[in-house]
């Protein structure tokens, strides 16, 4: 029983110095993609958008699970609207207790302060709450994997594709479930090139996408992306 104390203390201790590392890179991460002008985010944000939705996953995809850009986040609301208009169907996800529901969204006046102020599907779009489902659309599901595309947020990443999240784990969870029910959709991350690190300390629950996209291209193992860059302030 001793050693099986030891161990579990031990262990504990692990898990809290890696909360820790985790807690100050997200705050170092934060601070660096806060400090971009509005200039250089417009300008990042216009090339991201065009990258995605030249990749051959965006022009594969019929359905598009998108997360509602927020604060200092690459923006996810110029790919929105390029893909209504290319007949898409997009989804953003929705807080409900600890998981995410990802709704379809037609419109972004469906789109309303929700969860820490992170514009969600709205559940009274309609004329009153019964119509929220015919407003906004199907749930999706994992039985819908196929074809779909899922668009990771991340305060930070590594060239090997490891993610840094807000800490709640809403996103390694929904992907969990959908390990669970062996129905994974594509996915990617976006991001600029200033969230992209040495190295995530990484736990056994965390989740990471297939690829990270940037303005200045794909990230690949070993290298940040095929162009050159400049670090940001």
């Amino acid at each position: 029983m001793v050693p099986l104390l030891i161990w579990a203390k031990s262990l504990e201790r692990k898990r809290n110095k890696m909360d820790d590392l985790k807690k100050a890179l997200r705050h170092k991460a934060l601070q660096v993609r806060g400090a971009l002008s509005p200039e250089e985010r417009e300008s990042a944000n216009q090339r991201i958008t065009e990258l995605f939705v030249q990749t051959e996953m965006y022009q594969k995809c019929k359905r598009l699970l998108l997360y509602a850009s927020y604060g200092s986040e690459a923006d996810t609301y110029a790919i929105f609207e390029q893909a209504l208009m290319d007949e898409k169907q997009v989804y953003f996800p929705k807080v409900v207790g600890m998981d995410l529901i990802f709704y379809q969204v037609h419109s972004k006046e469906n789109l309303k302060p929700g969860y820490r102020g992170i514009p969600e599907p709205d559940e009274v779009a309609g004329s009153d709450s019964l119509s929220f489902g015919k407003q906004l659309g199907q749930i999706w599901s994992p039985v819908m994997a196929q074809d779909t595309l899922l668009v990771y947020p991340g305060v930070a990443f590594d060239r090997n594709h490891n993610r840094l999240g807000y800490g709640k784990g809403f996103y390694d969870r929904f992907t969990a479930r959908c390990r669970a029910a062996g129905q994974v959709p594509e996915n990617l991350a976006l991001a600029y090139v200033c969230q992209i690190v040495d190295a995530i300390p990484v736990q056994e629950q965390d989740e990471k996408p297939n690829r990270i996209l940037t303005e200045n291209g794909f990230v690949y193992h070993g290298n940040i992306n095929r162009y050159s860059h400049r670090a940001c302030k």
